[in-house]
């Protein structure tokens, strides 16, 4: 056999250079070893020299192999073992089979902690790789579980027995280690190769130089260069550290109002929450990611990384995208891939990526060439990029110099599975990675198994081993930090998401050093002449009047690009326009490419027919003197002058839809159905249009999630299962039916498996915003009336969830595929529960109640728009569907039914002014209800009402869930009626404000709180300090009455008629609650407490139960009462802009409320001045019982248990003072430490004026005379008016302890149980004898106990 009859055998092969192991092995036995080099070095071309020769044994093919064996520095002692070191790249494996061949390699020991992990499946651990080997006499054997890169952390003592026995058992010969890492220093073969004994190995490790060539290091070689570059890197993170801590000391202290985000992120990052993956079972993982809240995420080995959901307001996020497209032009460089056969391929990357780095160059997707005519020259930092990353380097716990973008124009363009392994990175690289635009999934993958104990969904702990597959969503200004042992252990990706046509842009933040690299400027880069390589660039920008064309046909914005220049020389300038639009741009339609227009030359259009190249040198352009030019080329519409007869651009749909939502959707589903509400307007679905060639299986729905998993696929959105896609998101999939049975047929199923027989509670949350994402695309297709729901009976099948959306015009577009039993099940008989709503279905699965109702399907058709009745024709009820036009027709709905009439209540209210009599009432729909006081009702109402917090929609629903069990009564329905309508207004005309009007802007200045239990002096104080000329209160009249606007009628007729309603309201209070005046002395023009105010937000079940439970919920939900002092303070603002009282503080009460809720009041107040009034709890609690006891006897239809009343309001009062307590002892409560004093109750009722000028002094404050003389008026009038009240007050007042079933000694003994009970409860005994009736905080060491 001759050379020239091997050669041509190695282009035929469709599996590269060999057609198998047996033939290679042939060819090498019957060639000369001279010729057999010579053949190596020149495979790829088909030529070698060979001699013919007859098929030598197996011995003597091993001695040939042996003589073949390259010389190689180093194994000049015969004694040392020979150690080769090799990585897995893309080569094919008969090459790798021809080098350890070459080498005389006798024993592969591979070293992979995951053999099965990587591109190169060929090289996978298995019988086939197995095989190969053995056919070249080389013995396989895995030692990864024994040396991977877990094992590592064991100790060098341990691993150095292990390879000692290794060694031990291994043939005579060369050994090879191979590792998953194709470079050395980035394996950890290179640190295994360590620890073996110095004199008796000589290790080299072989790289690939290309696909047929290996370049041989040293090991000593290897660890310089390794530690070189560790070193060099580590130097210059340091002095970038340096940098951090010189600027800190300097610039940042004395510009510090300027880093307040930088500061707030430093913060936020050192108190993220810890989620640990192994500790948190599947189900709750992926709620804990649809939170909102950002957390600490730790997983297997030792790998951290940090998760902001929200990390940029959806504002700054939007400002944040249209800078970065205004200032940063994409590049979109052209890679030359070889693949293992050896074939140059030229592919231009889809995914634009642009570089900013001060300190180094370096080239496009961790290229390490040092060509500088070909290195794209880093941007510059400028201030905005600058104060970016300070502001990332916050809350990464990290210092970067670089941030690299990499921008997606659409769910098609994707990156594969690898790790960011750049010498330039470092050993262990943190990398922050910030996404604007479209929410795309980022995939992560473990390069081995994991095998440990994790949580199932019913809390059991259950064993698990595997690849460990996981899903962050990147929301629009989300923020992922891969940290420590990120790039070690794991591999991310992008996987592509058909559907999305919005565009997302990802702003990675890193540390880049790299010795070799270090900045140069345009002049150098390109100091070498390109005529001869023709090289250069283009620059793609898109013209104004292709700007507008693509506004007027609502298509994704164009953005300027920069493209190599094509290998091939002689491409036409169509040719290129084809890569352009198929790779790079966004769908633009038919354009043409220009040459700007220049003072020497107008603007010309380059020929599509004529070559690149030419046409440059026709323009002047080419050859050009600078070593990597860019030339600029306009993009021009083919019709640009018919732009302006067009129409005037469209409304978008989502400025009239974005109201809607708003309206009807922003309900209980917290964070995480804000956020897909969000992330489904910023991506949109497209037009409807259905494919013809669908999948029409069994399982289709199972076939097309699992290829929607995949990370990518060439078919770039054009596959026959790419095209199913209707739309996704990071959750849900919407999807084509192969055969619709309605003109609008979709469905919609989660991504994650999730089979109808696994369903239980835990999957109740995602239903709910499963049911969510259907309405919302039901929002945008419109013109049609929609029904989003799924049908029981498939319930107990083995399949993935899904549900349907469909339009119930139910006229598909071929009448064959609407059968009478599809059209039953969507239009089911009045009862039935065969196709029910996704929230139903979430409420039966968490109340653990089974479906009510039947599943059987009506026997009668009938039209579900006009209600007439076709019996058993189909036929006829589809022609009908043809023409008919009626309105949509429910027939489960009863008649109209007349409005009951309004009882005498709803009359008296009406008479008064309110609203909340009949026209409340027929504006809630009660006509159709039986019950039409349903509280319930009420709150359904509040929580589909956009101007009103999420949070204070939990509340509500929270508040609604409280009452199902109370036996309200009359009244108690009637007043609850009312204020929760006037909280809802009261939001609407905040919000109203806030919108048009500049009230956060208004600054309010520090507030004054007084606070303390009942009975001990709050009222008197806060008469008395709100009296001050420079002071401000919140009267009666104006807490509980709606909240008025700025605009409208003047403010003094309006507070006038308000303060007249409220009088009135209060005389008749006292008919229907004689008892209630001698508990609390009400005026409507008198400072009343924040509790009215805040209950707009949290509302409170202290008047209907004797023992609240919604106390501690809102302890366990932080969100809801921190949310309520936000919009407490919003509403103060307001106030105090529509009274254009800027310049005064307010004087503030809250008694027991703002206890409870202390860390809340200091982290919305931080500047706030607390006043605390004591007493001994003895004294107090007994009148508080009766405050209750009285409350219930209007509120509930039965009598109090006073026992347990008691018992409710001593718990009450120990769960405030513990808060308080524990909220006073945090670092965070220093500054408001410092500005809290304490009142003696005793010294207060002895002299208040005294009281009030002693608090004056300790704020560093004067009473004026003018506050002097009000007050001692004041004192004058109520000791008048007190004497008054106390007629009576022994009929209706029973404040005795022993009532209740408590006693002196009770109360101080359960107040004794907690540590903050006891020292505040008692603390008014320890100001007698002090000579003082005022205290500051910080000072009760001297006087309090336990300090």
């Amino acid at each position: 056999m001759t050379s020239a009859q091997v050669a041509p055998h190695f282009y035929q092969s469709k599996e590269g250079w060999f057609c198998g192991s047996e033939y290679f092995l042939e060819i090498t036995s019957r060639c000369d070893v001279k010729d057999l080099d010579g053949f190596k070095g020149k495979m790829p071309k088909g030529q070698g020299a060979a001699a013919d020769a007859p098929k030598p044994s197996r011995w003597s093919r091993a001695a040939s192999r042996s003589e073949a064996a390259p010389k190689t520095e180093g194994y000049d002692t015969p004694d040392q073992r020979k150690v080769y070191t090799l990585g897995t790249w893309r080569v094919s494996r008969e090459v790798y089979l021809w080098q350890l061949s070459s080498l005389d390699v006798k024993l592969l020991v591979d070293v992979r902690g995951n053999p099965k992990a990587g591109r190169e499946e060929q090289l996978f651990k298995g019988k086939d790789f197995t095989k190969a080997l053995l056919t070249i006499g080389v013995r396989y054997e895995y030692w990864g579980d024994r040396l991977g890169e877990d094992q590592m952390c064991d100790g060098p003592e341990e691993l150095q027995r292990v390879l000692k026995g290794l060694f031990a058992s291994a043939p005579q010969g060369p050994i090879c280690i191979l590792g998953h890492m194709h470079e050395p220093h980035k394996c950890h073969r290179l640190h295994l190769c360590d620890l073996l004994p110095p004199g008796r190995n000589s290790v080299q490790h072989l790289m690939w130089e290309d696909h047929r060539q290996t370049k041989s290091l040293s090991h000593q070689e290897a660890k310089t260069l390794y530690n070189r570059w560790v070193s060099y890197f580590n130097e210059c993170l340091e002095r970038e550290k340096q940098k951090r801590v010189v600027t800190n000391s300097g610039k940042w202290r004395r510009h510090g109002h300027k880093r307040l985000g930088e500061v707030e992120a430093a913060t936020i990052a050192n108190s993220l929450p810890v989620l640990s993956w192994e500790s948190t079972s599947s189900a709750e993982w992926e709620e804990k990611l649809r939170d909102g809240k950002a957390y600490r995420l730790r997983l297997p080995w030792d790998t951290e990384i940090l998760w902001y959901p929200h990390f940029l307001t959806e504002h700054e996020a939007d400002e944040l995208e249209d800078t970065v497209t205004e200032k940063i032009t994409m590049y979109h460089p052209t890679y030359l891939f070889q693949t293992p056969s050896g074939v140059t391929q030229e592919t231009v990357n889809r995914k634009g990526q642009a570089r900013i780095c001060d300190d180094f160059n370096f080239g496009i997707q961790y290229d390490s060439s040092r060509d500088k005519s070909m290195l794209y020259v880093s941007q510059k930092m400028e201030p905005w990029t600058r104060s970016l990353m300070h502001r990332i380097e916050h809350a990464s716990e990290s210092v970067f110099n670089a941030i690299w973008f990499n921008h997606y124009r659409d769910g098609t363009v994707t990156i594969h599975w690898h790790t960011d392994g750049n010498e330039g990175l470092g050993p262990d690289p943190i990398i922050g990675s910030l996404s604007i635009g479209a929410t795309r999934d980022f995939a992560f993958k473990s390069k081995r198994e994991w095998h440990g104990v994790r949580p199932a969904k019913d809390g059991s702990l259950r064993k698990s081993s595997g690849i460990i597959h996981l899903t962050l969503p990147l929301f629009h200004g989300s923020l992922c930090v891969m940290g420590k042992n990120s790039q070690r252990h794991w591999l991310h990706a992008v996987p592509a998401m058909e559907g999305i046509r919005r565009e997302r842009t990802n702003l990675t933040f890193r540390f880049w050093a790299l010795e070799g690299f270090e900045t140069i400027d345009d002049a150098e880069a390109h100091s070498n002449d390109a005529a001869t390589n023709r090289q250069y660039r283009l620059r793609v920008v898109p013209s104004t009047a292709l700007l507008q064309r693509m506004v007027t046909r609502g298509a994704a914005r164009c953005r300027p690009v920069i493209v190599d220049a094509p290998r091939d020389p002689t491409l036409s300038v169509g040719e290129m326009l084809k890569r352009l639009q198929e790779h790079v741009l966004s769908p633009v339609g038919e354009v043409v490419l220009a040459a700007e227009a220049t003072e020497t030359r107008d603007r010309e259009i380059l020929q599509n027919d004529s070559v690149l190249l030419e046409e440059l040198e026709r323009l002047g352009l080419w050859p050009c003197k600078s070593g990597c030019p860019v030339f600029t080329l306009q993009l021009l519409p083919v019709s640009s002058e018919k732009i302006a007869e067009k129409a005037p651009v469209e409304e978008d749909p989502w400025d009239v839809w974005d109201v809607k939502i708003s309206e009807a959707f922003s309900r209980s589903l917290g964070s995480a159905g804000l956020q897909l509400l969000r992330e489904v307007k910023i991506s949109c679905p497209g037009p409807y249009v259905p494919q013809a060639k669908v999948i029409d299986s069994r399982n289709w729905i199972q076939e097309v999630i699992q290829n929607l998993s995949g990370i990518q696929r060439k078919s770039k959105g054009k596959g026959r299962i790419s095209q199913m896609v209707y739309h996704q998101c990071s959750e849900f999939c919407a999807l084509y039916l192969a055969r619709p049975k309605s003109s609008v047929h979709l469905v919609l199923t989660p991504k994650r498996p999730l089979r109808f027989n696994e369903l239980s509670a835990m999957e109740a949350p995602l239903l709910r915003r499963l049911g969510l994402y259907g309405h919302l695309l039901r929002e945008f297709l419109g013109k049609h009336h929609f029904k989003v729901g799924l049908q029981t009976r498939k319930l107990s099948r083995d399949t993935q969830v899904f549900a349907h959306l469909i339009s119930m015009d139910l006229v598909p577009p071929d009448l064959s595929d609407l059968t009478r039993r599809h059209f039953l099940e969507f239009t089911e008989a009045p009862g039935s529960t065969a196709f029910i709503s996704l929230e139903d279905l979430a409420r039966h699965l968490v109340d653990g109640s089974t479906l009510g109702g039947s599943s059987k399907l009506e026997d009668t058709l009938r039209c579900h728009r006009c209600g007439q009745l076709f019996g058993d024709s189909m036929r006829q009820l589809l022609l009908h569907l043809r023409r008919c036009e009626a309105p949509e027709f429910d027939a489960g709905s009863p008649p109209p039914v007349a409005a009951p009439s309004t009882t005498s209540a709803v009359e008296l209210l009406e008479e008064m002014g309110f609203r909340c009599g009949r026209e409340a009432f027929c504006e809630f729909d009660f006509s159709a209800r039986k019950n039409w006081l349903d509280v319930a009702q009420l709150i359904r109402h509040v929580r589909s009402n956009r101007c009103v917090p999420l949070e204070a929609q939990k509340a509500f629903g929270l508040f609604a869930e409280d009452l199902e069990d109370v036996p309200l009564s009359f009244w108690a329905r009637l007043i609850t009626a009312w204020a929760v309508q006037t909280h809802v207004h009261s939001h609407e005309v905040l919000q109203n404000d806030i919108e048009r009007h500049p009230v956060t802007s208004s600054t309010l200045r520090p507030p004054i709180f007084i606070v303390g239990l009942p009975r001990t002096g709050t009222t008197l104080l806060h008469h008395l300090l709100a009296l001050d000329p420079e002071s401000q209160c919140l009267r009666a009249y104006e807490l509980m009455r709606c909240t008025r606007s700025i605009e409208g009628w003047p403010q003094r007729l309006v507070d006038a008629l308000d303060w007249a309603k409220l009088a009135l309201l209060m005389r008749l209070s006292e008919i229907i609650a004689p008892q209630w005046p001698h508990h609390h002395q009400l005026d409507a023009n008198s400072p009343e407490e924040c509790l009215f105010a805040l209950q707009r937000s949290m509302p409170l079940d202290t008047h209907y139960r004797a023992r609240s439970r919604l106390l501690e919920r809102y302890a366990s939900e932080e969100e809801i009462p921190l949310a309520a002092y936000q919009r407490y303070h919003l509403y103060l603002q307001q106030v105090q802009l529509r009274r254009g009282s800027m310049q005064k503080r307010f004087v503030l009460k809250g008694q027991l409320i703002h206890l409870h809720y202390m860390a809340q009041l200091r982290s919305v107040f931080p500047s706030a001045h607390v006043v605390w009034s004591h007493r001994p709890a003895e004294e107090v609690v007994g009148s508080l019982c009766s405050l209750r006891k009285s409350q219930q006897e209007v509120f509930l239809n039965e009598a109090p248990d006073k026992c347990e009343v008691g018992a409710g309001v001593l718990k009450y009062l120990s769960d405030a003072l513990e808060r308080a307590g524990e909220a006073l002892e945090q670092k965070e409560a220093n500054e408001l430490v410092e500005r809290l004093v304490h009142v003696q109750y005793q010294s207060l009722v002895a002299d208040p004026v005294a009281v009030v000028e002693k608090i004056y002094e300790t704020f560093g404050w004067r009473v004026s005379p003018e506050h002097r003389e009000a007050m001692e008026d004041y004192l004058a009038r109520s000791l008048a008016q007190r004497s008054r009240a106390e007629t009576g007050k022994q009929r209706y007042h029973d404040a005795s302890l022993g009532s209740y079933g408590l006693s002196g000694q009770s109360v101080r003994q359960r107040l004794a149980e907690t540590k903050h009970g006891k020292r505040f409860s008692d603390l008014g005994r320890f100001f007698q004898g002090t000579g003082t009736g005022v205290v500051r905080h910080s000072q009760l060491s001297t006087f309090g106990p336990g300090n």
